[in-house]
Parts: structure tokens; C-alpha cells; sequence
């Protein structure tokens, strides 16, 4: 469907718009829309009570002009809304589908007053064709949906050259889903070839056992835990926003071996700050990672339909620890070889960090998504009238 242009001459009263409050919203919702006013209120965290209600988001809010939700389908409300998400909607995974809530919320999807789908990437829409293909009235849900990148703005403007050591970052909590024993494998191995690598890891080491991609084995994810005793790893459990993006600035490469994330908004925190990302060929890191333009991709085993890992929620069928096992050793011994390249020619390092950051400023430029998201606030308020 494409946006019509609707704002009126006259410049309207700013819309009143319900947002919700968490990080990822300076990334997807919050760009300085000109035509709204954001009352942005956390919504009731019933999910805390019933692990389905992550889908539905309570908002019986009276002094808005319409609702613009991440992932939940706004309920108890005669508002207007738009839902920005990034994977399933309804949020109905595989792990915990619910196949009756699903059938009802498609039907909310359907009303007028559902006036657009804001999916964060191409890997997200195709979740989402495939996830409602049997519902009967998909094409009619296909007119309501966009694809608007998250976006970012620059943390620095100008390209960086390489340092006199291989300095690699990770970050990220869930770090078995996102395949920090790649890392630290790799790591060991370029230490032995000699090339001079420093690696930052910021996480929490979160493992939860009710993770859809956690290896099943408690053992074995303490023997990966063990490798972050190397030397030349420095773990932080925690750091504020503004020291990671100092961190991500100082370091040469963000490596981002992920077996499944919804976007990775951390690799727009790198690129803005002109360090180029290596990231698994999965889910919407293709659509952030341009090969050899502002940083690499390593191959990765994905499912014909979607683009995500093929035993991703599979992780209680019989050879799961296996398959994670050899994703793991085949992708690190593929960093290896793409982090020696790097250090061996890193006289193209700059050319790299350069296209980092013409990546942010021209596919997730903060000033593309709001005026893309200001069309569909209009047709918001036309949706009133």
C-alpha cells in the first residue's frame, strides 16, 4: 500500500499519540514526529501474569488521539492505532502459540481502526506473511503494511582508522542466543596464530533455561563460560548506554555471531559510530550488514521461508545440543578466517568504518522513518473524522 499524502496545509494540531517506554523505542517510534505530541506511559505488564498477554497491550486512554504499540495489538480502546513489531503479530510464538488468541486478534487486525503493520525489516514481514498465511483475509492485511527500518542518529561524523591491536566488542544478555562461544573460540584461535586481539564482552551472562535457542545442557554452557577466563577478555556485566557507545566507538570490529535476534538494534549503535559489524547471515542482519561495505557476513544455515536459523524453537528435539555444538565451531572457525583477512588488510579498515556510517545515514536515517511515520499518523487522523 502506498502512504498517501494527507497533512493539511493549514499545519493541524499536533496528534496526541500513546506510546509505550522501553529502549528500543528511540529506535523504531520516538524520532521527533512534527505532527505528534507523545504521552508516553509504560502499558500494564500483564504478561507478568499471563505469559500470552505479551500480545495485547491494555490501553483505555481517553486523552489520545491514537495508539502506536511495539508488537501488542491495542485493546480496550476506541482509538486509532499503528503497531510497530518485530517478528510474530500476534505475538504467538512457536513456543507458546495459542491458537485461539491468535484467530481472535487477526480479527482486530482486520477492524479500520487498525490503520497500518510497521514491520522493522524484510525478515519481519516475511515472518509475518507466513505466520497469518492461512488466515483468509491476509491480503487485505497486506494493505496495511509498511516496512520502516528502525533508524539512529550518528554518534560520529567522521570515519576511524584501525588501532594497533584487533579490538573486537561484544554485547548482548542472552549471550548463548547470541553466540558469544563463537567469540571466545575464535579469540583463542587468533591468539594462536599470533594475530594481537583484545576482545570487550558486555553482558550479563544471562542463561535461562527457558530461552527457544538455549543449549539444554547446563554442563556444557559452563565449559563455554570458561573460555571467558583467556587473557585479553575483559568482561563488564553491565555498563550505562553512553559508556557501551564508548566502548563500541573504541573498539575496530562489533562481532554480532547471533543464532536468532528480531533486528539487533546493537548494530546500528555500531555503525553509527563508524565501526563496521560482523554479524551471522540470519534473520534482518543481511538487511544491516552490507558484505564488504560496512562490514562482513558470515554464512549461516537458515530455513527457505523465513531466513532464521533451522532448529530455532527446536531446542528440546533429540540432536538440538549437537546442531548448536557444530553451528558453533563451523561459524567460529569462519570469524577466524574473516578477523585475519581484516588484520591482514587492514589498510581498507577506513573505507569500512566510512561505509558504516553512510549505512546510518542514508538505509536507517532518523529523518527518513519520521516523515515515513508522519504520513501514517494522517491517515490516523482521518481515521477519526
Amino acid at each position: 500500500m502506498q502512504i498517501e499524502k494527507s497533512q493539511n496545509k493549514s499545519s493541524p494540531s499536533p496528534l496526541k499519540v500513546r506510546v509505550g517506554k522501553g529502549y528500543a523505542l528511540k529506535f523504531i517510534i520516538l524520532h521527533g514526529q512534527r505532527n505528534a505530541e507523545f504521552i508516553q506511559k509504560q502499558f500494564p505488564p500483564l504478561h507478568r501474569l499471563l505469559q500470552w498477554a505479551i500480545a495485547i497491550a491494555l490501553a483505555p486512554e481517553p486523552s489520545c488521539d491514537l495508539i502506536h504499540s511495539f508488537n501488542a495489538i491495542p485493546v480496550l480502546t476506541d482509538r486509532p492505532y499503528l503497531i510497530t513489531f518485530e517478528d510474530f503479530l500476534p505475538r504467538v510464538p512457536e513456543d507458546h502459540h495459542i491458537h485461539w488468541l491468535e484467530s481472535l486478534l487477526q480479527k482486530r487486525l482486520f477492524r479500520p481502526q487498525c490503520v497500518a503493520l510497521i514491520a522493522m525489516s524484510e525478515y519481519a514481514r516475511r515472518q509475518f506473511l507466513w505466520q497469518n498465511r492461512s488466515f483468509a483475509r491476509l491480503p487485505l492485511l497486506e494493505e496495511k503494511l509498511h516496512v520502516i527500518y528502525p533508524a539512529k542518529q550518528l554518534y560520529r561524523k567522521s570515519p576511524k582508522s584501525i588501532s594497533n591491536k584487533l579490538r573486537l566488542i561484544f554485547s548482548g544478555n542472552d549471550y548463548m542466543r547470541k553466540g558469544l562461544p563463537i567469540l571466545l573460540k575464535a579469540h583463542k584461535q587468533l591468539q594462536k596464530v599470533g594475530v594481537p586481539v583484545q576482545t570487550t564482552i558486555v553482558s550479563s551472562l544471562n542463561w535461562n533455561k527457558q530461552d527457544y535457542i538455549r543449549p539444554p545442557s547446563k554442563k556444557y554452557v559452563k565449559q563455554q563460560q570458561a573460555l571467558l577466563s583467556q587473557d585479553g577478555i575483559d568482561v563488564h556485566p553491565f555498563v550505562p548506554y553512553e559508556h557501551l557507545m564508548q566502548l563500541i566507538e573504541k573498539a575496530d570490529y562489533l562481532i554480532f555471531p547471533t543464532f536468532h535476534d528480531t533486528f539487533g538494534l546493537v548494530s546500528l549503535d555500531a555503525l553509527s559510530c563508524g565501526t563496521p559489524v560482523i554479524a551471522t547471515e540470519t534473520c534482518a542482519q543481511p538487511e544491516i550488514v552490507e558484505n564488504g561495505r560496512c562490514g562482513y557476513l558470515l554464512p549461516f544455515e537458515n530455513d527457505s521461508n523465513i531466513g532464521k536459523w533451522m532448529w530455532t524453537y527446536r531446542n528440546h528435539d533429540p540432536g538440538y545440543l549437537e546442531a548448536y555444538d557444530q553451528t558453533t565451531t563451523r561459524l567460529s572457525e569462519a570469524l577466524v578466517q574473516r578477523l585475519i583477512l581484516c588484520w591482514e588488510e587492514r589498510r581498507n579498515y577506513k573505507m569500512l568504518s566510512e561505509g558504516a556510517l553512510n549505512q546510518i545515514k542514508t538505509k536507517f536515517n532518523s529523518d527518513s522513518a519520521r516523515n515515513k511515520i508522519e504520513k501514517l499518523y494522517e491517515l490516523c487522523r482521518d481515521a477519526k473524522k
